[in-house]
């Protein structure tokens, strides 16, 4: 059992730390172009990662149970700063674009990155959160893999004083992520209006 733990484990990071390297370079990026170079160790040293097998089953497992239907995952936004998507040839993630549904077809050995709520409040708006899900429409099963980059426990979400003016005033009051998803997976949360990320830290 230990070697198949040590095993497991050196898989899962020789499969991610190449992620959190280009994590790391599109942060570098995305700063640098906000002019906020002084702000970029404060953002990296802050974060620490989640990892996630997702398995989606196909059309083709409908049968005449009606309980047993394909797996698919509600229209939301991810709360953290960058999601980082790669799944097998099956697709089914959605990306909404102007109020419609756009299939994202994610090419072997490629991965799609989404922006997630915590970027566009540290950026105050200037990075967009898609509303995505993934909706089942081929026979065979989908699985995918998301590496999550969130801050750590305590450490909390503060728009930089440099992209506050009164062109562009606050829009997000800071807040811990920690308790963000406490939020949104509340009864509170649930019932809050479409934009759930608004209701709890908006100003």
């Amino acid at each position: 059992m230990k070697s198949c733990d040590f095993f497991e484990d050196n898989l899962v990071k020789s499969y991610s730390n190449p992620l959190v390297e280009l994590d790391e370079m599109l942060k570098r990026m995305i700063l640098e172009n906000l002019g906020l170079e002084n702000h970029i160790d404060e953002l990296l040293d802050s974060i620490y990662v989640l990892f996630r097998f997702t398995h989606y089953k196909g059309t083709s497992i409908v049968s005449a149970d009606e309980n047993n239907k394909p797996a698919e995952l509600g229209g939301h936004t991810d709360d953290n700063f960058l999601t980082f998507i790669s799944q097998n040839q099956v697709n089914g993630l959605q990306i909404n674009k102007n109020g419609e549904r756009v299939d994202v077809n994610i090419s072997l050995n490629s991965y799609v990155v989404l922006s997630g709520d915590s970027f566009k409040a540290w950026t105050n708006g200037r990075l967009h959160s898609p509303i995505h899900r993934v909706a089942m429409s081929e026979e065979s099963d989908r699985f995918s893999i998301q590496l999550f980059l969130f801050t750590k426990p305590g450490h909390f979400i503060n728009t930089p004083k440099e992209l506050v003016d009164e062109e562009h005033p606050l829009l997000f009051k800071p807040y811990e992520m920690l308790d963000l998803s406490k939020y949104v997976t509340s009864q509170a949360g649930y019932g809050a209006p479409t934009d759930t990320f608004k209701a709890y830290c908006g100003v």
